[in-house]
């Protein structure tokens, strides 16, 4: 990197520090980080996303991994912490209905598919790094 580059860079960086904080665009954007790190992670191992899911306060993803429909919580803890988030009070009879729902829904394609719940947990450590647990199947079995 050059010095002019170097400068510049660390120019913007002083005045991006300099703004006040915007509480409620600042929870926008980290959320928005996590739901894009965590779409990239799943696209990088060969999952579809199909699309997302919220609910009471859960989001997740709706995905086709090797012929079965995924139904993927992401928890996340935020930016900085010093371990994965903890384990969310949704219980698998409301991840499941979100699965009734998505699934009334869903192409006529989707018939016969296995259908499983994992989870996955992300942290964010900085800008451009993140800790994440993905469990395959956290419900044990595919219903």
């Amino acid at each position: 990197m050059t010095a002019t580059a170097m400068a510049e860079r660390k120019a913007t960086e002083t005045a991006a520090a300099a703004q006040p904080a915007r509480t409620g665009r600042k929870e926008r954007s980290i959320k928005q980080r996590t739901v894009d790190a965590a779409k990239r992670y799943l696209v990088a191992r060969g999952y579809n996303v199909r699309s997302t899911w919220e609910s009471e306060s859960q989001f997740g993803f709706v995905a086709q991994d090797d012929g079965a429909v995924a139904f993927i919580r992401l928890l996340s803890n935020g930016i900085g912490k010093d371990k994965l988030p903890d384990e969310p009070t949704m219980t698998r009879e409301q991840f499941e209905q979100v699965a009734i729902k998505w699934l009334k829904t869903a192409d006529k394609e989707l018939v016969d598919v296995p259908v499983r719940f994992d989870e996955l947990a992300l942290t964010v450590l900085c800008a451009d790094r993140a800790l994440i647990r993905h469990h395959i199947n956290a419900w044990g079995s595919c219903v």
